[in-house]
């Protein structure tokens, strides 16, 4: 990600849940931001399906908790 942009911003449902350097996703804090990294496509991927995010997960304190 950090070839193409100096700053990420993450959003859920039209709402910012966080924002921080590119060079800095890998160690992201935001559960979130973690769980969309890890869903992320890589050369190690390719022609692998992908993980998918649950839906269903409930971080308590987060603007998308259940």
């Amino acid at each position: 990600m950090a070839e193409y942009c100096d700053r990420v911003m993450v959003m859920y449902q039209g709402k910012q849940v966080d924002e921080l350097e590119a060079k800095a996703l890998p160690q992201a804090t935001h559960p979130y931001t973690r769980t969309l990294w890890t869903c992320r496509p890589n050369a190690s991927t390719y022609g692998t399906q992908l993980p998918v995010l649950d839906r269903t997960l409930n971080f308590k304190g987060t603007p998308y908790a259940n």
